[in-house]
């Protein structure tokens, strides 16, 4: 475990070391990501409509079936329309975060590098405080399970002499 916290604080110095353009390239990279999912949902909502109208449609129905060129299309209209939508919400949450990383980062960097690996420690800390109460928490059950694992094997031993 000390490994892995250690490891943990060396990231998050390697983080302060390449400094906020590194951090802005990594929120673009998530925001990409979440955004292409997102794309990519709709567009699979849209076959998911065209498809289940071509499997469920009545013989009375106005529409015609539609092809695979007709759900392509549809598919990729579904992804073009909400591409506005998705760069705006993640360009809007993408800046309010970008203000406050930036404005750590300048507080950071306004510390001296004791001060800094000071601040570094205590995260660490924090991070291995709430780690323990994880583990201790989950603890707690196998002491019970012991617990009655022995006075269930007491039970049929004391069975088994009667």
């Amino acid at each position: 475990m000390s490994k892995s916290l250690q490891g943990a604080t060396s990231n998050t110095i390697k983080t302060f070391d390449r400094g906020i353009g590194a951090t802005v390239g990594q929120m673009a990279k998530t925001s990409l990501k979440a955004g292409g999912s997102e794309l990519v949902e709709e567009g699979l909502q849209d076959v998911n409509e065209k498809v289940q109208h071509n499997l469920y449609r009545n013989a009375n129905d106005l529409e015609d079936a539609y092809s695979a060129s007709d759900i392509a299309l549809g598919a990729g209209g579904a992804m073009l329309q909400a591409l506005p939508a998705v760069i705006g919400l993640g360009t809007l949450g993408g800046g309010v975060s970008g203000v406050h990383t930036m404005k750590a980062f300048h507080e950071f960097q306004k510390l001296t590098p004791e001060q800094q690996q000071q601040a570094v420690m205590a995260e660490q800390n924090r991070n291995g405080h709430a780690i323990m109460q994880s583990l201790n928490k989950m603890h707690h059950p196998i002491k019970l399970q012991k617990k009655t694992l022995n006075c269930t094997e007491k039970l049929y031993k004391h069975r088994a002499i009667m």
